[in-house]
């Protein structure tokens, strides 16, 4: 009987050993802590001094994955789906504390073992009274690489920015540096990157921003030229200014150009819209020029990419504008166009004592865009001369070619069974800039 109740009470206490190491953590054993030195918090049995007790300070650069930490060491809090470290640490990884190549992580702060008292070498050593560290040494006066002696701690005044030539001149950055230096007993100071001291004066700083300074423009002192690339290559701030986006042209006008042919017929006069200009003749020729019909065209600039600067040219585009035909004979049609991309910058003619015009032509150009910011200018390509004439000849030349930037802008004259006369009409073209 005696074994059987020694037996049984044996029994007991292991059963209770068993729940208490097994006991549940929830709001009923919430605070508790268990036979293995582990506190219940939220539903997590939590290890006092491990990661766990880290104050809610993100981990560095360890984000959660979604599912619940495991392990003694986990952190307050309950994960979330993809959190990004949140101000509740997470993760069941210990915090990282990452220190400068010239320090030492003790305990949970970074410090230079080669100078600290309290860690001298290495954590935790700490000199007697009396001690300095120095070169990671305690030692009864400063030498080896620290030998100056400022508050009680050995530095090296030639080359410690906060105690920079004597104990009491700490080196301060001033505007536009990333930090300080200290050489042979003198403050400096590194500028952040894209600024300059360009003045060499300590008190402003990196005073200059080398992408916005059109006089210190990359480096001190350098002035760059604005080209045509997509960059402000002369640190003003603008991009391509000056570069060419367009080009428009003048109201038509015919006061200052000669009359081809002789009197007779019905005066017409017709201008091409305001952004286009003369290109091509229509129309219907036997003895003389018999009947005449313009036709005008519009203009794209186009910018080609494929080169630095970037060159420009300019393209004809349509449909064509056509004017009214002029003249009444039915006879053989002609068509006189200047070649693709080409516009009329001229024309001519043959003119009869009597009969109105025997040969028609155009002088025709390409538009040339030459230059750069500031001088772009419009030129003619190579002139070349078209005509249609009739059967009859031995009549005057009568012709003009115009000045660039001028183009022909229209054609007025008279005509009747025939084209008695013609004369041109000069628009002036110009570029656009934004």
């Amino acid at each position: 009987m005696k074994n059987s109740l020694v037996f049984l009470i044996s029994l007991l206490a292991a059963s209770c050993i068993f729940e208490r190491s097994q006991l549940v953590c929830d709001s009923a054993t919430q605070g508790t802590t268990d036979s293995k030195g582990r506190t219940c918090i939220d539903g997590v049995w939590v290890v006092s001094g491990l990661d766990g007790d880290d104050a809610g300070v993100p981990d560095t650069g360890v984000q959660d994955t979604g599912t619940l930490d495991s392990g003694d060491n986990r952190d307050l809090g309950t994960d979330l789906t993809s959190d990004a470290d949140p101000a509740t640490d997470m993760d069941s990884s210990p915090d990282v504390t990452v220190c400068a190549t010239n320090e030492k992580e003790c305990g949970g702060g970074c410090v230079d073992t080669v100078s600290n008292n309290a860690h001298c070498g290495d954590c935790n050593v700490s000199c007697e009274a009396g001690e300095m560290c120095s070169g990671g040494e305690c030692l009864t006066t400063c030498a080896g690489s620290t030998p100056d002696l400022c508050n009680d701690t050995c530095v090296d005044t030639q080359a410690n920015p906060n105690f920079c030539g004597d104990c009491n001149t700490e080196c301060v950055a001033p505007d536009g540096a990333s930090g300080v230096t200290c050489v042979a007993g003198d403050c400096g100071f590194v500028c952040e990157v894209g600024r300059d001291d360009c003045d060499m004066d300590a008190t402003n700083g990196c005073e200059v921003d080398l992408a916005a300074d059109p006089l210190n423009c990359g480096s001190c002192g350098n002035v760059e030229t604005e080209i045509c690339d997509d960059k402000d290559n002369d640190c003003d701030g603008l991009v391509d200014e000056g570069c060419p986006t367009g080009i428009k042209l003048s109201d038509n006008n015919f006061g200052s150009h000669p009359e081809f042919g002789t009197v007779g017929g019905s005066a017409f006069s017709d201008s091409c819209p305001q952004d286009q200009a003369l290109f091509c003749f229509v129309g219907k020729k036997g003895g003389n020029i018999d009947q005449i019909q313009g036709a005008c065209g519009g203009f794209e600039l186009i910018t080609d990419r494929s080169t630095t600067p970037f060159t420009y040219k300019l393209n004809r585009i349509g449909p064509p504008h056509m004017f009214p035909t002029y003249g009444t004979n039915e006879t053989d049609r002609f068509v006189l166009s200047c070649g693709s991309n080409q516009f009329a910058v001229g024309s001519y003619a043959t003119v009869s004592a009597t009969d109105g015009l025997e040969k028609v032509g155009l002088h025709c150009a390409e538009i040339l865009i030459t230059g750069s910011p500031g001088n772009f200018e419009l030129k003619y390509g190579s002139v070349l001369s078209i005509e249609e004439a009739g059967t009859n000849n031995g009549g005057t030349y009568q012709g003009k070619v115009l000045v660039a930037p001028s183009i022909v802008g229209g054609l007025r004259g008279r005509a009747g069974t025939l084209v008695d006369a013609i004369e041109m009409g000069e628009k002036k073209m110009s570029l656009t800039f934004d």
